[in-house]
């Protein structure tokens, strides 16, 4: 959920970036809003990153996901051992 979350608050401050380099760009060309620009597309990225990958979980060989949101637990256990997709707002307790 974490991951989630940072990578939430840094779209939206990529989204600070891009627009304040498309400000300081507006008057002419200038070399700060080109590295303002790469700068946000830079967050951008990290922040697509981390919100892809923070659905994904591993679960060794020999154990069980378990998913467990808003306080109840599933009573299905996740895929079999490997990567699986949960959803971002559940956590995932191996046993």
């Amino acid at each position: 959920m974490g991951r989630l979350v940072l990578g939430i608050i840094l779209s939206f401050l990529a989204l600070i970036v891009l627009a304040t380099a498309k400000g300081v760009g507006g008057a002419g060309p200038r070399p700060g809003a080109a590295i303002m620009r790469l700068v946000g597309l830079a967050i951008a990225g990290i922040a697509v990153f981390l919100v892809l990958t923070s659905t994904v979980v591993v679960i060794t060989p020999g154990t069980v996901g378990v998913r467990h949101a808003f306080g109840k637990v599933d009573q299905t256990p996740l895929l079999p051992q490997g990567v699986s997709a949960a959803a971002s707002s559940s956590a995932v307790h191996r046993q």
